[in-house]
């Protein structure tokens, strides 16, 4: 689940959390610090904090390290600086830092032309406030995940560290990151539980505040014969698969059930996680589709699936399709309010690669989706069980009606 709060890393299993705190007096503080555009397209404004919050995430499970929460470096800089952020000098950020008593300094920027995409940081030691280490990375937008992975390793490198768990497995694209071979199967060799509070939630947890009543769990069921996905239904996998059909309305009467029935079943196998959706219409006449471009379904009728594969309520994945197969995907970030609707809020310039089909039939319509686990980022677990976030939405337009697999409230900003 994606939230504007909580913003530190609990993804970690709790025995590693008790290492970090045990060795903290060792590690050196380092603030990340918001990339700055400097090609000033307000389009790419999302990219400078994106990168900030992904290298935080991924230096904070590194030995010797203790990242400063991203919020409260946003928060430093906003209140030392007295919100004017348009001209931030080496000598402010550097106030910043020891403001927030931090060793170490990551600042940098980001140059987008065209389809082309520059990185550049520097790792500043705060006390001597001098550049211990300068980085400058060039890619595609399409690899911006890929860029993010190498800066990070880079970052280790240059402060003799290493990660305290294995490498993310990072696979938009069909990318190679942290060594891998592009060959390599993103395979999910152990078990797949969607939702729930994780293993490292306990009952002052304050990201229950998005759920009413706790948060539901599915285990996924594993198939060794995959789906086609042409939309029917008929298909061996969906025999044994999970059905989810208790759904809640968020609008337009919080809390109340659906006014109509909504079908979604799941499976996976080593490659991929599978998806079978059926919209019930009482009356088909109220369906609203059309057959769009890739991410303009946001007028018809639809269902969308989202994935937090890090349980840090930071950053989700959402995929979309409607009743002809449309496709939409994006990646929600915290701090921002989305209804989880396509082509609303998130980044919807992110395409993944996924494969959808979908048939309209006598009381409504039925689609499939089939998302590659190497268009995901999410920890390694080897055999261990994986446990994401997850969330299913559906909305009808016509009766301007939002319902949700996962219980929450309108009255928290956030997803």
């Amino acid at each position: 689940m994606v939230a504007s709060t909580r913003p530190f890393i609990v993804s970690l299993l709790f025995a590693l959390f008790v290492a970090t705190v045990a060795s903290a007096q060792n590690s050196r503080r380092i603030a990340v610090i918001p990339f700055t555009n400097i090609t000033l397209n307000a389009a790419d404004d999302w990219i400078g904090v994106g990168i900030a919050e992904t290298l935080a995430a991924d230096l904070a499970i590194t030995r010797g390290l203790d990242v400063i929460s991203r919020s409260i470096v946003e928060r430093a800089v906003m209140n030392l600086l007295a919100g004017d952020t348009s001209d931030i000098s080496e000598q402010a950020l550097l106030a910043v830092a020891r403001e927030l008593g931090a060793d170490l300094l990551l600042a940098g920027s980001y140059q987008r032309l065209g389809n082309r995409l520059r990185l550049t940081a520097r790792l500043v030691d705060v006390q001597s406030e001098t550049t211990a280490h300068a980085f400058k990375l060039d890619g595609n937008h399409n690899d911006l995940f890929m860029l993010q992975d190498q800066l990070t390793d880079n970052v280790r490198s240059a402060v003799g560290e290493t990660p305290l768990v294995a490498a993310v497995r990072n696979v938009g694209n069909g990318i190679p990151t942290n060594g891998r071979n592009e060959n390599e199967t993103a395979a999910v060799s152990g078990g797949l539980v969607l939702g729930g509070e994780g293993p490292e939630a306990t009952a002052s947890d304050t990201r229950g505040g998005f759920a009413i009543g706790g948060r539901p769990s599915v285990q996924a069921a594993r198939t060794d014969t995959p789906p086609t996905i042409d939309g029917r239904l008929d298909d061996v996998a969906w025999r044994n698969a999970v059905l989810i059909t208790d759904f809640t309305q968020t609008n337009p009467v919080e809390g109340a059930p659906p006014t109509e029935e909504t079908e979604v079943r799941i499976t996976y196998d080593a490659d991929q996680l599978y998806f079978a959706f059926y919209a019930h219409y009482n009356d088909p006449s109220q369906m609203r589709a059309n057959r769009v471009d890739r991410d303009q379904a946001r007028r018809d009728d639809w269902i969308a699936v989202m994935f937090d594969t890090f349980l840090d309520q930071q950053r989700a994945y959402r995929f979309s399709v409607n009743a002809y197969g449309v496709q939409g995907d994006a990646i929600l970030t915290g701090g921002r309010r989305s209804r989880g609707a396509p082509g609303s809020g998130g980044d919807t310039s992110w395409d993944a690669l996924f494969e959808t089909g979908a048939a309209i039939v006598d009381d409504g319509w039925t689609a499939e989706m089939a998302i590659p686990f190497k268009s995901l980022r999410y920890p390694v677990r080897g055999r261990s069980e994986h446990r994401w976030g997850f969330q299913i939405t559906r909305t009808l337009q016509t009766k301007d009606e939002t319902v949700v697999w996962s219980p929450m409230t309108r009255n928290v900003a956030g997803l």
